[in-house]
Formats: C-alpha cells, structure tokens, sequence
C-alpha cells in the first residue's frame, strides 16, 4: 500500500519468557537497519512512494548504539517518536534528552497522552509550544 508506513516499538522488545510491562525492551541498531534495508528495498522494488519510517523512544536505552542506524536511504523518512508521558516538564526533559546527538535526519514526532499526561496538550499547544516543531504528532 503506497499509503502505509512502518513503525518499530522497541518498549515490547523483551525476552521470550517475559511479561508485557514488566520491564521496557530495547533493540540494536542491526535489527533496525535490517529492517530499514527491507522496507527500502521494497519501495524501491514496487516503485512506491517514500514511506515513513517511525521508531518510538522514550528512554535512551530502548535504541541501542542509535548513532549506528543507517538513515541513508532515501526511500524512507526516518522519524524518531518521542514517546513520553507526565507533566509538561517531564515531556520536555524526554524530548530534549531523545534529541541529543540525533542525527539530523531525522524527522521529530511528538506523543500526547489522554490520560497520562498532566495536563494533555492541546493542538495548538503542541504546534506552538514544542520546540522544534514536531513533523508528526500522535494522541493516544
């Protein structure tokens, strides 16, 4: 589908034999890549058109060696969701930390919470307050 992107989740990356929340799973940048030259190779393959390509992170240590992605290829637009949650502070201090020593192609998407965050964004808040402006906003 031209119209549909990929997103990597590495919160529930976690050991065969572990529960759902019972700690917060991590991937390696080889997976990633892995997965990037697939999702490159088949835009390239069935000439669609470049597709989002969307990695969640709300602590560090869920991207492992992130410096190591490949963001090379041009048939995917790399985004890095800042997925965090809390008061306003807290969400800052998580998309300040996820920006540091980002590699400048990435695109920065934003995560407002319902019912976790302490007082949720608004719309208009997020475009106006959140610097830089996020690419990408998602409201759970």
């Amino acid at each position: 589908r031209p119209n549909v992107g990929l997103a990597l989740d590495p919160e529930w990356r976690i050991g065969d034999h572990e529960q759902p929340m019972s700690r917060v799973g991590s991937v390696e940048a080889a997976e990633v890549n892995e997965v990037a030259d697939w999702l490159a190779q088949l835009v390239s393959d069935e000439e669609l058109p470049q597709k989002a390509f969307i990695l969640h992170q709300f602590q560090l240590q869920m991207l492992r060696d992130r410096e190591q992605i490949n963001t090379d290829h041009l048939e995917l637009a790399f985004i890095l969701h800042a997925d965090g949650h809390g008061s306003a502070g807290e969400k800052y201090a998580t998309w300040d930390a996820l920006r540091q020593d980002l590699d400048p192609d990435y695109f920065m998407a934003w995560k407002n919470f319902y019912d976790e965050d302490l007082p949720t964004f608004t719309p208009e808040q997020t475009y106006e307050e959140v610097n830089p402006r996020p690419w990408f906003v998602s409201y759970q």
